[in-house]
């Protein structure tokens, strides 16, 4: 009986243990508020954590609120940066390395307009308006000379091309359901955008853990 009971008594240890380091720290993780985006990302994100066995709080703030609260420390990481945004602050963050989401950013343009857009090259010299905040898009046409409006709201973002301010809209291909009923349009994709997990560097050594937990949600969808 005591055979036994030391049996189950281990099996419970190793089960719970990895649940109880993570009870005495649970990560604050930041998702940013997005459109329809954030329930899909925690939806994902919570079965990362669950396959990592560490406790995580996801957090909804704005995406210069988040970028804010990670650097100064308020935020233990985020969902989802760009490798261009972790290299700019990695004296702070680090970057699983394993994309955690593999995007498209699309080129939108009038119909009418035949620009012919098929790379992000054909970019140059043309007249483009991002979503404000999207800094791998404004890095990405800056090295191509170009300087984007910035749009705050997906409804100024198609304003803004529809009356003919801008040539082109640049914009995530994930977002394209939150752009409404889109007709007259040309839509093209123009270069693959992963995202990355970011952590705050004192979790570096959390980054193996979750590395292996994004490969097994990456392998094995939700139904």
């Amino acid at each position: 009986m005591r055979a036994l009971l030391l049996m189950v008594t281990s099996s419970f240890l190793l089960v719970s243990m990895p649940f109880a380091a993570a009870a005495n720290e649970c990560l604050r993780i930041g998702v940013i508020e997005e459109g329809k985006a954030p329930l899909r990302v925690m939806k994902v994100g919570r079965r990362v954590f669950d396959q990592a066995r560490l406790c995580v709080e996801f957090v909804l703030v704005p995406v210069r609120r988040a970028e804010a609260m990670t650097l100064a420390g308020e935020l233990d990481g985020e969902m989802f940066r760009s490798e261009i945004w972790i290299k700019r602050h990695e004296d702070k963050v680090v970057g699983v390395p394993t994309p955690i989401y593999i995007d498209q950013m699309v080129a939108i343009s009038l119909m009418e307009k035949k620009l012919g857009i098929s790379s992000f090259d054909d970019l140059r010299g043309k007249r483009v308006v991002i979503t404000g905040g999207h800094r791998w898009a404004e890095t990405r046409l800056g090295a191509l000379g170009v300087s984007p409006v910035k749009a705050n709201s997906v409804d100024q973002f198609m304003e803004l091309l529809k009356v003919g301010r801008v040539e082109v809209g640049l914009l995530e291909e994930s977002l394209i359901g939150d752009l409404g009923r889109l007709e007259g349009v040309v839509i093209k994709p123009v270069s693959p955008l992963p995202y990355f997990m970011v952590l705050r560097r004192r979790h570096a050594d959390l980054m193996a853990v979750l590395d292996e937990a994004i490969l097994w949600v990456r392998a094995n969808p939700a139904n």
